[in-house]
């Protein structure tokens, strides 16, 4: 009598699903209510960008769950199956064996008697021998016709998992692709809110070291007004202590310009992050979906094919040559009255790479350089490893600074003309010095 057909889960769940509406666009959500289509409309781009991320959150959390639990409860019900077919299977080979030593062990025994000795043995007997043979040979073709059987049912489960397993992680990829969508701008805002972090620690830790430096300098000048005899004398170094105290009282202004934008910059990192953190779980979330394996059930392929493989890709390594900076250092001989030699040493040469750098590391965060915007800027096609004094670099930064300006590259509330020439005067002085050392 033939079975009747088995209800499964799967059926019913696929009506459900048929009955459940299409993704449509936000704006077909309000269906034929026209008035509130048009003052949908009428919001402002920000309101719109906010009510569409409500939606997709509201979807991924409504919709493509379903999706993922619909797919996820049928992967479970048939891998359930297919573990218990795969445990009758085992089984059946086990007895198929089991079969097929006994009947080698048959076979062994009756030869190893026959052969024993020479008298001839009861045809009755003999005949006898051979239909147990047989009859052991029909049992082991009736296991194996029902291992197939096994087998097929047990290689259709093992299809229906792959189906709805790739159905389920289909729509995992999909919401993950889209939580990326999202992600990228707060991505890109975190990336440049560290890379402006980061110039600022650069910057305040230059100044940090100038600050030092003009410490032990006043220091020393103190030192010397104290040892002085002549009053001339301290009056000169008192001018000059007036002036490195005047530098220091500017560096500690810069200094602390820099850390308030530094806690600014800190505060829409943690703003940016907060903001980023509920697409991020909503990614893991999926992505561990994905990640789910079930209980091993595949079985051998029972018909033959050719061995596949891959060719692995063989990549070459690159080496990246440093380059070599060499220090030239030259003296010459000057003869001054009565011909007494004295060895001067030629003042360093920078060259427009080694400026460009230098301002970067103290201002880079108010108008940072870069080699080829600042050809572009001025309509100059520069030898940036030529040497230039220090006047003529400030001459070109000072025209790209106009030009800068003019074509919206640099805004007058991050850098006002005042603080550029301020800024000009202070790098012209960290130059000398560096030129001395």
């Amino acid at each position: 009598m033939a079975e009747a057909p088995k209800k499964t889960p799967e059926g019913k769940e696929k009506q459900e699903s048929e009955t459940k509406a299409e993704k449509k666009p936000l704006t077909e959500l309000f269906g034929e209510d026209i008035d509130n289509r048009d003052r949908f409309e009428k919001l402002s781009d920000k309101t719109k960008e906010f009510a569409s991320g409500l939606f997709e959150r509201a979807k991924m959390n409504i919709v493509d769950r379903a999706k993922v639990m619909f797919n996820d409860k049928l992967l479970g019900w048939h891998n359930e199956k297919a573990v218990l077919l795969k445990f009758k299977l085992e089984e059946k080979e086990n007895e198929i064996k089991r079969l097929e030593e006994l009947t080698a062990e048959h076979e062994t025994r009756f030869k190893t008697l026959f052969d024993s000795t020479e008298r001839p043995h009861d045809p009755k007997l003999q005949k006898k021998v051979i239909l147990e043979k047989e009859e052991m040979d029909r049992m082991i073709e009736k296991e194996k016709n029902k291992a197939d059987k096994i087998q097929s049912r047990l290689e259709h489960r093992n299809q229906k998992k792959n189906i709805y397993e790739n159905q389920r992680n289909r729509v995992c990829q999909n919401v993950i692709e889209k939580v990326d969508g999202r992600l990228e701008p707060y991505e890109k805002k975190l990336e440049n809110l560290k890379g402006q972090k980061g110039q600022l620690d650069l910057e305040i830790k230059k100044f940090q070291e100038r600050q030092k430096e003009n410490s032990d300098k006043l220091k020393e000048l103190e030192d010397k007004i104290k040892e002085s005899p002549y009053k001339t004398e301290r009056k000169i170094y008192r001018i000059y202590v007036k002036e490195a105290k005047n530098a220091i009282k500017e560096n500690n202004k810069l200094i602390k310009e820099k850390e308030k934008d530094g806690r600014k910059i800190s505060h829409n990192i943690a703003k940016f992050d907060r903001k980023a953190n509920p697409w991020r779980d909503k990614r893991a979330r999926f992505e561990r979906v994905i990640k789910r394996e079930t209980v091993e059930t595949a079985v051998p392929i029972r018909k033959k094919g050719k061995v596949e493989w891959a060719e692995k890709k063989i990549e070459g390594t690159t080496r990246i040559k440093e380059e070599e900076k060499e220090e030239v250092e030259t003296e010459a001989e000057a003869e001054e009255g009565g011909g007494a030699k004295e060895k001067v040493e030629e003042e360093r040469k920078f060259t427009m790479h080694d400026y460009m750098d230098s301002w970067n590391s103290y201002f880079g965060s108010k108008l940072p350089l870069a080699e080829k915007q600042f050809s572009e800027v001025l309509g100059h096609d520069y030898d940036f490893d030529e040497e230039m004094s220090v006047g003529q670099f400030l001459k070109e930064l000072k025209d790209y600074y106009i030009l800068a300006r003019a074509e919206g590259l640099v805004f007058k509330k991050k850098l006002s003309e005042k603080n550029f020439q301020k800024y000009t005067s202070m790098f012209e002085e960290f130059m000398a010095e560096e030129k001395k050392k």
